[in-house]
């Protein structure tokens, strides 16, 4: 019988040389179908990225991330007996917080205001400065409100002085301990409450975006509203989280029961959305928070309030404890020395 010789097997050929081996015209073909698949799964992923639901959430989850975050908030009141505004700068550090508000209103015609500085440590103690109060001086004085001698002394002992209130006299005016706040200043209480929160939040986000507005300096804008049944399903949860069971624990008297939660309604909820605005703004391209708003106006009175909050990034350097103090006792009878002189 005669060997018949088996066929030499074809050389393997590898991906790369088909590759190489293709013409041109083919290679274009593939080149461009790439482009196309490749460009839309971008433009999918790059549309979901801008949608108003995304942009709002990043924006409120970066309120959450900024390890020290500061803020300015505004705040304006005009109603038939009385209007004024403030301006309040909000600070934190690891060291502890601090909070500038200067308040200022109008009576006949003449502007009346001054400025209060808190600064707050970790241990709890409370400090506090009087600044720019010429203007409350002289109304205090020309309406007989307070002595000259009395505004005189005051405005010597407490002009560049810091008064130490400790937490023990905190505590004693409250009359009970701020158990709470001792908790939050504890980082990693602080740092479980923020991931117990965020997390509820993120899986009942109760904001509803009414309408998107013109973009504003860089800044994507929104009217927001909100979801009734998330709300109740936020808040029944937060009722079963470990922070509001620390939070009853150390005030009684705080309590959110299931008849209050189940009471609200979707028609109560636009109800009262109805006489306010609130409207967030974004930064476009990184959707951090930039700032919101919030606007009350009764149409009949004509009587309106509104708060602004901007984020001014974080600035820890400016909370600083202040290191010579006087004690609240000292102040007290300075002025009450001052008032029997």
């Amino acid at each position: 019988m005669d060997e018949t010789t088996a066929p030499t097997p074809a050389p393997k050929v590898s991906l790369i040389a088909k590759v190489k081996n293709l013409s041109k015209k083919t290679k274009r073909i593939i080149a461009a179908s790439t482009a196309i698949l490749l460009g839309g799964g971008g433009a999918a992923a790059f549309a979901v990225y801008q949608s108003p639901d995304v942009v709002v959430g990043m924006a409120i989850g970066s309120l959450f991330s900024e390890a020290n975050p500061s803020f300015e908030v505004g705040m304006d009141l005009n109603t038939a007996g009385f209007s004024g505004s403030g301006i309040m700068q909000i600070y934190t550090s690891d060291k502890g917080s601090a909070v500038s508000l200067y308040a200022e209103t109008k009576v006949a015609e003449q502007p009346v205001g001054a400025t209060l500085n808190l600064t707050a440590d970790k241990a709890g103690n409370l400090y506090l400065n009087l600044d720019n109060f010429d203007s409350l001086a002289y109304y205090l004085v020309s309406n007989g409100f307070m002595p000259e001698a009395t505004i005189t002394a005051a405005r010597e002992a407490l002009l560049g002085t810091w008064v130490k209130v400790t937490k023990e006299d905190l505590d004693s005016v409250s009359g009970e301990s701020n158990c709470i706040s001792d908790k939050l200043d504890d980082p990693e209480y602080a740092k479980k409450v923020s991931a117990e929160l965020t997390g509820l939040i993120r899986s009942n986000n109760f904001i509803a975006i009414k309408k998107e507005l013109p973009q504003f300096e860089g800044d994507r804008v929104f009217e927001l509203g909100g979801d009734a049944a998330k709300m109740r399903s936020f808040l029944t949860g937060f009722t079963k989280s470990a922070f509001y069971k620390d939070v009853n624990s150390c005030t009684p008297t705080f309590e959110m029961t299931a008849e209050q939660i189940d009471a609200i309604t979707q028609e109560e909820l636009d109800k009262a959305m109805n006489t306010t605005k609130v409207t967030i703004y974004a930064n476009a391209f990184s959707h951090k928070f930039s700032k919101m708003s919030i606007e009350m106006k009764d149409t009949g009175s004509g009587e309106s309030f509104k708060v602004s909050m901007k984020s001014n990034g974080s600035l820890p350097n400016m909370v600083v404890i202040p290191a010579k103090t006087v004690s609240m006792e000292e102040i007290l009878s300075t002025l009450a020395s001052a008032g029997t002189e």
